[in-house]
């Protein structure tokens, strides 16, 4: 096991050297911008032998400090996708009073979205070496003029999930599995200049903490989007600029015509500048509490922005900065609440230094121990539903944080829950409300798994109990000890090392091979969808010489993979993008006719319950009682299908991407759906494809998006996909299948494979650009490689001793015994290896040897050298060749 890093002792805010909260404008103007497009940030990546936090977009995998993400409005000419009323919702009280506006990035998108963002962790992260297998993401400081929530919320399980939140001392930590990533939503409770400073952390097996360098990425919320041109430090620009008469300059905020603009009009507010001269050019540059909100360019003496402000109360400032004749200046405040009425003010103030009226409470990582270590659970019935539970599960030493997993189990050995419980319990709030439809008879097994957060001294512990007549459970558990936690006499959190490139290095190799090329050309004739469904294509015949086999498909039953286009040896192909980590210990890249895609039983869902009802979803009426339904959000022991358009390299905005089904086969009166809800899973906002016949959907660009999944009866679900780029690129169709496993039943059964098939790469790009490896179906073209160069090495070195003998001077009647060389690996799929072997006695030197030797043999050696770059080129190539 690699030495992991170690850092120890009392982390506190202030002693973990973290950037400063930013005070001048302008801040992002050269950061790489995130926004209208899926984004993980942070995510988390083992390097070396610590933690890395980045940014995944299309621009790139970034270190997040080199980063903005911004919410913007997106498109609301039809539909707005930024603003969140907080509702009456128990559940939702934490994100402030009903009626409340916030700034909001949402979990489930439609066209025009203003941002897709979650977090997540790269499936290489070696929990092995952890404490519990178990790590986290940390928040350790925050800076801007409000709030910050991430929550999943979905009516398909009732309650709000909290995941991390800048004020709640107690959810400053998130649990990650390696290859997750999240779909959760994200609000603000003002727009605004935000910092958020983030950490990866664990214990290593001696109990040792294990973090990452604090690493810092920006949100702008609301306002213009960051740009290059923009006016960069506003200060600076401030203080360059000339003063001059400003007797006619004017500040006004005031609520904005609802009857004009879009969809959003209704909850914005207008903040305009004026010169008073219509001569007049330049830049107004909006505050919100000191805090840089947009910049404006002033036209014929006057700039308005239109701006979600939320509901608080707040100062707003604008500074202008003229671009030829005129004056800067700088307003008074205005305090101003949106549904009051209009303020101007021609007073100037000073310059805006940032006030939030909602800092942020202090971040305290200092290591906890465990003043008492034994932990209660309870449940009670929830007054308003039916079925539904309130789970307390209270740990003696209020202090500590910790996640919460498990749920009630049809018994005591079975290996996934009947209803999932999956929360963080946090000071002030230890009470989760769950549904326990379908889970209330008496028998069944409540087992939770306890697992701390890293600054806790303690190890995971594991709560059971079978769930007696009442219904309710009491009981008690407690915390097992952790190994040694001994501080280091210093210590230090060192920085990480400075990537050399957007992508990260494979996790098996030293260096990433050659980046996959740049599309140059497409598909011979591609056709091109019609409006509404797909281009009719001729079947594909099967080669009677080359007749399909039955085989032993690749079987993926859990976990993250997406359905897409890729670029793969030049060519651009539906494959299966693979983040289940069963596999491949990293991102794999397969092809989809080969693989077995189970939906395992415990996914069988009565209709009726727990919120698969036929008033949600019409098309289930009549299709019996039970269908097994793969959500939008990530189940615990479920593959999680998605589809994306990520991994084909240079697709830009505003290139139409079509994704084209077609079902093939299904068991007899077998149905199937792909779709998407609405945020709480109430309604279907899109249908994407059924086994009722061809369909398509199209998406802008870059997108990554994770779908329902319905099945009404167990067994084969065939249907075939492909993918066009714009109006001149397509992939072939490939065939993807489902295997739907019924109750009890564990294995499939052997299937048709093609004949030839694009092989499983791993590493394969998940990025464009990423590092990528070929490998065969079975994944050993590495070891193939590794082969080839061995033997190419190998053979080299052979002839340069025998070069070397041969040159060496002998003596009558000597004999010089020749080296015997060989090599080779051996991978279950193929072999490959070389071996050279010379006679036992070699014959006496000959003159030319002779002369040789007297002219010395240096000239031999040079020639050995040669032969063997000679050698070492053919097997890069060889490499190259495999790699495509």
């Amino acid at each position: 096991m690699k030495k992991l890093q170690r850092v120890v002792g009392v982390l506190l805010a202030g002693s973990l050297c973290l950037n400063p909260h930013i005070a001048v404008a302008g801040p992002n103007d050269d950061k790489s911008i995130a926004t209208e497009e899926h984004v993980d940030s942070p995510k988390i990546f083992w390097e070396g032998d610590s933690f890395l936090l980045k940014s995944e977009s299309s621009q790139g995998l970034k270190p997040i400090e080199e980063t903005a993400n911004w919410i913007g409005k997106g498109d609301t000419s039809k539909k707005q996708q930024y603003v969140w009323q907080v509702g009456d919702d128990p559940r939702l009280e934490f994100l402030g009073d009903e009626g409340d506006l916030l700034y909001w990035a949402p979990a489930a998108v439609d066209k025009g979205y203003p941002i897709w963002i979650g977090f997540g962790a790269d499936i290489g992260i070696p929990v092995e070496q952890f404490r519990d297998e178990s790590f986290q993401l940390d928040l350790i400081d925050f800076d801007g003029p409000g709030k910050m929530e991430l929550f999943t919320a979905s009516t398909e399980d009732f309650p709000v999930t909290r995941l991390l939140s800048s004020h709640d001392q107690g959810r400053r930590s998130s649990w990650i599995n390696p290859g997750m990533h999240t779909h959760n939503e994200t609000t603000f409770t003002r727009p605004g200049q935000y910092t958020a400073t983030y950490r990866a952390s664990a214990r290593d097996l001696e109990g040792k903490l294990v973090a990452s360098k604090p690493q810092t990425v920006a949100w702008q919320v609301g306002g213009t989007r960051p740009s290059s041109d923009g006016l960069g430090n506003i200060r600076t620009a401030y203080d360059k600029a000339t003063e001059g008469d400003t007797s006619k300059y004017s500040f006004t905020i005031q609520p904005h015509d609802s009857s004009s603009g879009g969809k959003d009009a209704q909850y914005l507010t207008d903040l305009t500048f004026s010169t008073g001269s219509s001569s007049d050019s330049g830049t107004a540059v909006f505050y919100i509490d000191g805090y840089y909100l947009a910049e404006v360019p002033v036209k014929n003496g006057t700039a308005t922005w239109p701006e979600m402000i939320g509901s608080q109360r707040s100062n707003f400032q604008v500074v202008y900065i003229p671009a030829g004749k005129g004056a800067r200046w700088v307003s008074e405040p205005l305090e101003y609440e949106r549904t009051a009425e209009g303020l101007t003010t021609q007073q100037a103030g000073n310059f805006p230094e940032p006030a939030s009226q909602d800092p942020a409470p202090a971040f305290d990582y200092s290591d906890k121990e465990l003043t008492d270590n034994s932990v209660t659970i309870s449940t009670e019935p929830y007054e308003r539903g039916e079925d539904m539970v309130a789970i307390t599960v209270q740990p003696a030493d209020d202090r500590i944080s910790f996640r919460v997993r498990g749920g009630y189990y049809e018994s005591e050995d079975a290996e996934y829950p009947d209803c999932e419980v999956n929360f963080i319990s946090a000071p002030g709030e230890r009470t989760q409300v769950e549904t326990r439809e379908g889970c209330t008879s008496p028998g069944m097994v409540l087992r939770l798994e306890l697992t701390p957060d890293a600054t806790t001294i303690a190890q995971r512990s594991n709560f059971s109990m079978v769930v007696p007549e009442s219904g309710e459970v009491s009981g008690e558990t407690k915390w097992a000890k952790s190994q040694g936690a001994e501080s280091d006499p210093d210590p230090v959190t060192s920085a990480p090392a400075t990537p050399t490139s957007a992508v990260p290095e494979p996790k098996e190799t030293a260096s990433p091979t050659a980046a996959p090329a740049s599309p140059t050309a497409a598909p011979a004739e591609p056709a091109v969808p019609g409006k509404n469904e797909p281009t009719k294509t001729a079947e594909p015949q099967p080669d009677p010489k080359k007749p399909a086999q039955k085989c032993e498909k690749l079987r993926i039953d859990d976990g993250h993979v997406d359905l897409g286009p890729v670029m793969l040896n030049d060519k651009l192909t539906f494959a299966l993008g693979d983040d289940s980590g069963i596999h491949f210990k990293g991102h794999a890249t397969h092809d989809v006719s080969n693989v077995a895609l189970v939906v395992k039983p415990h996914a069988r869902q009565e209709i009726g319950k727990k919120g698969i009802t036929v008033e949600k979803f019409p098309f289930l009426k009549g299709t019996g009682d039970h269908v097994w339904a793969l959500s939008q959000s990530q189940k615990q022991g479920l593959i999680w299908p998605g589809f994306s358009s990520e991994h084909v390299p240079g697709l830009e905005k505003g290139t139409q991407v079509t994704f084209e089904i077609q079902p093939l086969e299904a068991p007899k009166d077998g149905q199937w759906w792909a779709f998407l809800t609405d945020n709480f899973g109430t309604k279907v906002q899109e249908m994407l494809a059924s086994s009722d016949g061809p369909a398509s959907f199209k998406r802008d660009g870059r997108v990554h998006m994770h779908n329902y999944w319905m099945f009404t009866k167990p067994g084969i679900y065939r249907m075939k996909m492909r993918t066009l780029i714009g109006s001149d690129q397509a992939t072939e169709w490939n065939t993807v299948t489902f295997h739907v496993l019924d109750k009890g039943q564990t294995e499939i059964a052997d299937d048709e494979c093609a004949p030839e098939s694009n092989p499983s790469v791993p590493g394969a790009p998940s990025l464009p650009g990423a590092p990528g490896g070929k490998d065969t179906s079975k994944g050993n073209s590495d070891l193939l490689t590794a082969g080839l160069v061995t033997a190419g090495v190998v053979a080299a070195a052979k002839v340069v001793k025998d070069l070397k003998n041969a040159a060496a001077p002998q003596k009558e009647g000597g004999s010089s015994q020749s080296a015997v060389a060989q090599g080779g690996t051996k991978s279950q799929a193929s072999h490959t290896g070389a071996q050279q072997t010379a006679g036992t006695n070699a014959a006496p030197a000959q003159p030319g040897k002779k002369m040789l030797a007297s002219t010395g043999a240096n000239v031999m050696i040079l020639i050995g050298l040669a032969m063997w770059l000679a050698g070492m080129g053919f097997a890069f190539l060889s490499l190259r060749r495999l790699r495509g």
